[in-house]
Parts: structure tokens; sequence; C-alpha cells
């Protein structure tokens, strides 16, 4: 039996206080529960006071333009920034 192969996506944000940090996550929680992917889990790792890492591992491997609509929905509140974004396998 072959395994699939892993992507992990991730999006390092900055943010401004607790309630844009807890808006961006669930953001991010409803856009990855609505991916047609196997194998995945994601979640959020605080990387700084006012910064985290999102992450997305995956059986699909993402590109930065197939992800405009959800840095597009996370930036629509001006205290969050997406500083950045890749995706590589595990």
């Amino acid at each position: 039996m072959s395994k699939k192969p892993k992507h992990i996506l991730t999006l390092s944000i900055s943010f401004s206080n607790e309630q844009d940090l807890l808006h961006t996550l669930s953001i991010f929680t409803l856009w990855c529960s609505v991916q047609y992917v196997s194998l995945k889990k994601y979640g959020m790792v605080r990387t700084g006071i006012k910064t985290a890492d999102l992450f997305l591992i995956s059986s699909f491997p993402y590109v930065t333009w197939a992800l405009s609509e959800l840095f597009t929905a996370l930036e629509l509140n001006p205290e969050v920034t997406v500083e950045y974004s890749f995706s590589r396998p595990v």
C-alpha cells in the first residue's frame, strides 16, 4: 500500500489583539474545513506576542495564487496581515 504524499501550507500572520487573532483563526478553520483533500490536519502555532503561523497539512500542494480568496478574507480586517505563505512536501 503506497502512502499519499503530504504537504504543509503555512501562513505567517501578524495581528493587533487577541480578538483579531480569534477572528482570523475562525476564518482559517472554516476555510480548511471545506477543502476537499484527504489527510487534512490544521491549526495554529503562536510565534510571538502579535504573530502566529496557521498551518494545513494535507495531500494537496497549494500554490500562493490559489489562496487569494483566503488572503482576501483574512485581510478584510485591516489589523491582520498575511506576512508570507509557503507550501512544501512533508
